[in-house]
This record gives structure tokens, C-alpha cells and sequence, in this order.
């Protein structure tokens, strides 16, 4: 599939529905509280959390003239620690309309301090096919300088040489202390799939991401994706284990 991720952040002390900011993105226009929809208008997945949770509610002109979409699972922790914590649609998209704005609203149950909420949502095209073919499990590492819920970029390195060929990527498990998760970008290829971190080995990814949900880019080995890390303090590594279909 393709598809890209979106991050919106807020630090809340309120019971009251209050709108998120959207994260600082070079690849999608945004103003204001407002992302606006890309071409993949299609909502596959959502993950939102905070350690303060009470609600969260997805707004836009299409959503509203169908029904009030409020979150039915948010994540108790951050960076959220369980596979559960992710809402997969990749199955059952909801259609948004190309260009409306899209709205992020939480709220916290502790108004006495503040505590940030974060949502991320994917935007698609739906199409879940992928090439057939053994799913070769990876080792990559990134070096990066995040700052705390502020997308930061670095290149990848392979724990050993990627045999010459050009590859499809169909999953990831990125690990990380504080890792909320990483996109994506590939050579030529306007959208940056994301995909959840996990803390440890020791957490499981969800069963989505590992070789289900289509192809997020193809790369030649000599120009590997460069690599999108939001974190919730600073960082400066993350281990990658790419799930790629050899092509050619």
C-alpha cells in the first residue's frame, strides 16, 4: 500500500476537547491546528496516546457529515508500549475528501499538570497487494539527532552488505528507548510511510507491519530510504529490522 504518516501534538491539562497541533512536516501542507488531505485520501490507521488519556476525536467536513469519529482505543503511555495501541483500518479505509482540512481533538482526565497527547494518523491508497516472494528480514541501524516530538532525519546503514538487486520494503520492527516511531523516504517518491516503533525486542510489533501492509517504496540496494525518527525525548539511534522482498 502506499500510504503516509501524519503527527499531530499537544500538552494538555484539560477535560474539554481541545484541538492538536500538527508536528512541523516538509511534505504536507498544514496551517494552523489543520493538515490538509493529500491525494491518499484514504484513513488506514490511527495511533494515539498520552499517560493521561480521556478522549480523542477525528474531525473533518466528510467525517462530520457521516458521524463523529471519536478514537475507540487511546494508548496509556508515552511513547505507547503495546501493539493494541494501534487502530488498523488498512482493511476498512475511511474515505476523506482530497484537500479538506483534517482536525485532531484529545483530551486528558488529569487537569491538575499538563500531559501531551499525540496522534498519528496514515493516510493511503488502500491497494494491500505486494509481490510474491520470501520476506528477508534485515538489520539497520540510524544515526540521528531527534529532539523531543520533532521529526528528524537520518541515512541508514545495513548491519551487513545488501546483496546488488532492487528490493520492496513490506514491514519494519524499529527499536528504540522512547521511540514513537520512523517514516520512510525513498529516492523520486513524494510520501513517507510510517511505521510504529517498539521500545525493546522484548515488545511485539503489530502483526500489520510485518509484511501486511502492501509495499511502502522500492530502492535500489546502492540508495537505501533514508530514514524520518519522531521520538519523545532526544535520540540518537534506532535499530531497524526491514522487512524486504528481493525484485531484482
Amino acid at each position: 500500500m502506499v500510504y503516509t504518516g501524519i503527527a499531530y501534538r499537544k500538552s494538555l491539562k484539560t477535560q474539554v476537547l481541545t484541538e492538536l497541533d500538527p508536528i512541523a512536516d516538509p511534505h504536507l501542507r498544514y496551517e494552523g491546528t489543520k493538515f490538509f488531505v493529500p491525494a491518499l485520501n484514504k484513513l488506514v490507521g490511527i495511533l494515539c496516546f498520552s499517560d493521561s488519556p480521556r478522549s480523542a476525536y477525528i474531525e473533518s467536513p466528510t467525517i462530520r457529515s457521516k458521524f463523529p469519529y471519536f478514537l475507540e482505543h487511546i494508548g496509556d503511555s508515552i511513547p505507547p508500549v503495546a501493539k493494541e495501541d494501534f487502530i488498523d483500518r488498512f482493511e476498512n479505509p475511511l474515505e476523506l475528501t482530497v484537500d479538506e482540512p483534517l482536525i485532531v481533538k484529545a483530551s486528558v482526565e488529569d487537569t491538575a499538570t499538563e500531559h501531551d497527547v499525540v496522534a498519528v494518523l496514515l493516510l493511503g491508497d488502500g491497494d494491500l497487494s505486494r509481490p510474491e516472494g520470501e520476506i528477508l528480514v534485515v538489520k539497520g541501524s540510524v544515526s540521528v539527532s531527534a529532539e523531543a516530538f520533532t521529526w528528524a532525519n537520518g541515512q541508514i546503514s545495513f548491519a551487513e552488505t545488501l546483496p546488488a538487486g532492487r528490493y520492496a520494503l513490506v514491514g519494519a520492527v524499529p527499536v528504540a528507548s522512547n521511540l514513537i516511531g520512523v517514516r520512510f523516504l525513498f529516492q523520486g517518491h513524494p510520501w513517507r510511510p510510517f511505521i510504529p516503533g517498539v521500545q525493546s525486542l522484548a515488545h511485539r510489533q503489530h502483526d500489520r507491519f510485518l509484511g501486511n501492509c502492501g509495499v511502502l517504496g522500492e530502492f535500489d540496494a546502492r540508495s537505501p530510504p533514508s530514514v524520518d525518527v519522531l521520538a519523545s525525548s532526544s535520540l540518537t539511534s534506532v535499530d531497524i529490522y526491514m522487512y524486504l522482498i528481493k525484485l531484482a
